[in-house]
């Protein structure tokens, strides 16, 4: 066998040698080319035969594939079973964990469904907590605003009874009075004063009057004189006096207003420490009044 194979081999060799140079040019060499092709041809078959052989003759090709097909079917008859317990196993195995996989699954839904449970309960506890705290807070600040009602009720009542008391007082009678007699006489002071004034004004309008008046007249004059100056009299000058109009008394600084210290001295006078004047304090002076003796 190991002759025949080499053999075999040779003429594989000698025929295929050159075989990348092949060409045909000529009838004697498409000839030999023809010659050459049977001759593989017929090798080819020899191959083909040595390899696969008959059917009463195997050849090693079919040895081996009878002896592969004999061992694969042994193999399988000794697996077949191994396969089906394998099967088996998968199939109950596999079962157990979907069963175990459906229980875990139903278990966390449990559980989730507990704690959203637990969750809203402790929300609503929560809830009622707080709003028996906000009803409580309420119910304290109600008490409380009530309770203060109450206190300013009473001081105001309180404070109504004293102040009913201290009019009723001679001596709130006698500051009232004494309050509007000042105030009266204030007023009447404040509308001397404004006379005095208006008494003024009117004087200085005049003057100016006449001092254009006098103007006018010299402006008209056709024939020029020299300036004279009015005689005040005997053993007198004229002199120069600047004076003032107020135009807006709000508008004067304090330091230059005068208090009515006439109006001031009468409250004094008549409620002694009890005179209520912003910015005036009252205060008490031993004097000597002359008896007559």
């Amino acid at each position: 066998m190991e002759q025949t194979e080499t053999t075999i081999k040779t003429e594989i060799a000698t025929l295929t040698e050159g075989m990348e140079f092949l060409s045909v040019t000529t009838r004697p060499e498409y000839e030999c080319l023809l010659k050459q092709e049977n001759a593989a041809v017929i090798l080819k078959r020899q191959i083909e035969s040595y390899w696969d052989g008959t059917k009463e003759k195997p050849g090693p090709v079919k040895k081996a594939y009878d002896t592969w097909k004999d061992l694969t079917t042994k193999r399988g008859e000794m697996l077949k079973p191994l396969e089906a317990f394998l099967k088996a196993v998968n199939r109950i195995g596999g079962s157990y964990l979907a069963e175990e996989q459906r229980k875990a699954q139903e278990q966390a839904v449990a559980l989730a469904r507990e704690a959203a449970r637990i969750r809203e309960a402790q929300e609503a506890e929560a809830r009622k907590a707080a709003d028996a705290l906000k009803a409580r807070q309420e119910a304290e600040l109600a008490a409380q605003r009530a309770s203060q009602e109450a206190e300013r009720k009473a001081q105001a009542a309180e404070r109504a009874r004293k102040e009913a008391e201290f009019k009723n007082s001679p001596a709130e009678k006698a500051r009232i009075a004494a309050e509007f007699k000042a105030k009266q006489d204030a007023e009447r002071a404040e509308q001397e004063r404004q006379a005095e004034i208006l008494r003024v004004r009117q004087a200085e309008e005049r003057a100016e009057q006449e001092r254009r008046a006098k103007a006018q007249m010299l402006d008209t004059s056709q024939v020029p004189q020299a300036p004279t100056r009015a005689d005040p009299g005997e053993g007198r000058t004229t002199v120069q006096i600047w004076t003032y109009d107020v135009e807006d008394e709000a508008l004067v600084p304090r330091k230059y207003l005068m208090l009515d210290h006439k109006a001031i001295k009468a409250v004094v006078t008549a409620l002694k420490d009890k005179a209520g004047i912003a910015g005036i304090k009252p205060r008490r002076e031993t004097g000597i009044r002359r008896t007559g003796k």
